[in-house]
């Protein structure tokens, strides 16, 4: 695809005009780095351009860091979670010669890729911010995101972003705090399945709720959601794995 770098102060390249009329897809701003900060950075600017992607033309955070030093496993799989629920081209910035098997893992998984693939009218959003604490009582920030994909079935991503500003720590704080990704209405179970796992974790009534560490996210899809308790009404979904 043709890719446009909007331009810097002084050039009239602004994201929606030049950019969305000329190419498939634009950066959204710095170049990136392989450090959780610099990914957040890339994250949050999408967070205020969802209106201007779709078919034909996408918002691109850049590359993913995913393989290279300076990021945890557990930050690259949130990290290439996020950037396919957000719809973002999904080019690799590292030494494809040199791959794990932890990264191939992750940039390998099918079930993420068609999330990052499907259109069903969003590229995805971010849906929630909130704060949580851990069983210390120390602060972080929390986040959820999620995309609609066809079928009436919904991704996302659940994220234990960051120690919230200015908050305490003891050292009894582990950093582990539960996020939760609530259904369209509380009426409404749903089937979730772990994209990372790759498993069926059951049926949930109201939403979703995931223990996540520091820096941890849990990528999810919820389908089959009936207004009925866990049980009922319900077809058993051929696509389970139980």
């Amino acid at each position: 695809g043709v890719g446009c770098a909007p331009g810097l102060a002084g050039h009239d390249r602004a994201w929606g005009g030049f950019c969305n009329a000329t190419a498939h897809f634009w950066r959204v701003g710095r170049d990136i780095e392989a450090t959780w900060a610099r990914v957040m950075a890339g994250l949050d600017l999408l967070a205020n351009m969802t209106a201007l992607a779709g078919p034909g033309g996408w918002n691109y955070p850049d590359s993913l860091e995913v393989g290279n030093p300076g990021l945890t496993l557990a930050e690259a799989r949130g990290h290439f979670a996020l950037w396919c629920v957000a719809s973002s081209p999904l080019i690799l910035g590292h030494d494809l010669s040199n791959m794990s098997a932890d990264v191939l893992s992750i940039v390998g998984n099918a079930e993420a890729v068609a999330v990052n693939q499907a259109w069903a009218g969003s590229p995805g959003y971010r849906a929630a911010q909130a704060t949580a604490t851990d069983r210390a009582g120390a602060a972080y920030a929390v986040e959820v995101w999620t995309k609609p994909l066809p079928g009436d079935e919904r991704a996302a991503v659940l994220l234990n972003r960051d120690a919230a500003d200015g908050a305490a720590r003891g050292a009894a704080a582990d950093g582990v705090v539960n996020v939760t990704f609530a259904f369209a209405d509380a009426s409404l179970s749903c089937d979730v399945r772990d994209l990372d796992a790759r498993e069926d974790l059951g049926c949930f009534e109201g939403g979703f709720t995931a223990a996540l560490g520091l820096h941890e996210a849990r990528f999810i899809v919820a389908r089959s959601c009936r207004s009925a308790p866990c049980g009922e009404g319900r077809e058993p979904d051929p696509r389970s794995d139980k």
